[in-house]
């Protein structure tokens, strides 16, 4: 537990450290463990997601000054302690060099603070030839990848490529948001951010839709959260949306459905004038889905916690019971590495093979459920092409009912968004 009797800036370091260390030795989810913390700061935020971000690089920089790996706590003190001089401009060397060494004595007494106050301070005198020579290492170092995931990209679209998206992976995030102009203007909202000092301006991608903020606070502070006036989420969402092409008056079913952004959006293309269901597995996810409905003022919507690859669902799941049915499938999420740069830490071939599994499954369950000439439309926010046209062609080939209509994709550094992929289908009269 975080030493309460720390000063301030030395307990958000601690938080940082055990968040990290937590990662490294068990593979926790880290956006959940500071999520967890008690009186988050931006600074907890960013110094955790940074570390997780900059994880290859930090250890690059770290394993030149020591002889043997330390324990988690330390390796984490130190990763947080560099990440802080090497990435953030905010904090003053002799800051993070004094905090960290504090935070290092509480899990590791005198001995720990002085090993990482030693390694602190040598990377502090060495920054210009490590800046150097880190610029010669192989671009998994240098822009902190995985070799597997570097090699997989590289082949597809080519090193230069790869590299765009690697940096555009270790970018921090900026919030998008949806504004729904059926309550409010484009035009309007904007005014209003702007008088409440938050700089945002159309996102390029839908520029007649989304915005970009550069600048934010709580989300639940911004003006016209309580009135649903927006939703957070990024314009690759319409993407799926666009080719579900939902129409007034059908019975539409999305399946994968929380946390509701696609629902919602579907709802707002429609006026309110389809039969919509929302289906989501797990109980967490739909407690999301209903608040987001609620604050939104959709009531109308059917839900359902299901698990669409049981045999209860298959009593559930009825013959030609949608004109259209959007799959939003689980997915290794290499599209999405930027929010969520465990991501990358994370993935491997088993993960992968695991998850084509469960996509397979999904999409046998939902396609009995579109009603002949209905549209279903199939959508990750993965890259890999095993989840997407690789899985898309298995499907069709064992559902001879079922023909291709169009296929969309994003690729983040060219579209400044999310990675998504999305497959329109048409079942055959």
């Amino acid at each position: 537990m975080t030493d309460i009797k720390a000063e301030p800036g030395v307990r958000e370091r601690i938080a940082a450290a055990e968040i990290v260390a937590r990662w490294l030795s068990r593979g926790l989810y880290p956006e959940r463990l500071v999520r967890a913390e008690e009186n988050v700061s931006r600074f907890l935020t960013e110094l955790v997601a940074g570390t997780v971000r900059w994880r290859r690089t930090l250890e690059w920089i770290t394993g030149r000054y020591l002889r043997r790996r330390p324990s988690r706590a330390l390796q984490a003190c130190l990763m947080t302690g560099v990440y802080q001089m090497f990435f953030m401009d905010s904090v003053p060397d002799y800051a993070a060099v004094s905090t960290v060494t504090a935070a290092a004595r509480h899990f590791a007494g005198e001995g720990g603070a002085r090993l990482v106050n030693a390694v602190l301070r040598r990377v502090q005198n060495d920054r210009a030839i490590i800046w150097k020579e880190l610029e010669q290492q192989p671009p998994p170092i240098r822009l902190s990848h995985p070799d597997h995931l570097w090699r997989r990209w590289a082949a597809r679209w080519g090193e230069e490529s790869a590299e765009a998206l690697c940096v555009w992976n270790n970018q921090r995030p900026y919030l998008t948001l949806r504004v729904r102009t059926s309550r409010t203007s484009l035009c309007g909202f904007l005014e209003r951010l702007k008088r409440h000092s938050i700089a945002a301006e159309p996102h390029p991608f839908s520029p007649d839709e989304f915005l970009l903020l550069r600048s934010q606070g709580a989300i639940s502070l911004l003006p016209g959260y309580q009135r649903g006036e927006f939703v957070v989420q990024d314009p690759s969402a319409r993407v799926a949306v666009d080719l579900l092409d939902p129409q007034s008056g059908e019975r539409i079913l999305d399946a994968c459905a929380a946390p509701g952004g696609k629902t919602i959006m579907i709802a707002d293309r429609t006026g309110g004038r389809a039969q919509i269901t929302a289906v989501d597995r797990y109980e967490d996810r739909m407690k999301v889905l209903k608040a987001n409905l609620t604050r939104c003022g959709l009531s109308g919507i059917a839900l359902f916690q299901l698990d669409l690859t049981s045999a209860r669902a298959g009593e559930w799941l009825k013959e030609g019971a949608f004109d259209r049915v959007l799959l939003d499938v689980p997915c290794t999420n290499t599209g999405v590495i930027r929010k969520h740069p465990d991501v990358k830490w994370s993935w491997s071939e088993s993960r992968l093979r695991r998850t084509l599994l469960l996509q397979e499954r999904l999409l046998d369950a939902v396609a009995r459920t579109v009603a002949s000439g209905g549209r279903l439309v199939y959508s990750t926010c993965s890259l890999e092409v095993e989840e997407n046209q690789k899985m898309v062609g298995k499907f069709l080939a064992a559902h001879s009912d079922f023909a291709l209509e169009e296929i969309r994709s994003t690729f983040p550094p060219e579209t400044q968004t999310d990675g998504v992929f999305a497959a329109a289908m048409k079942r055959r009269p």
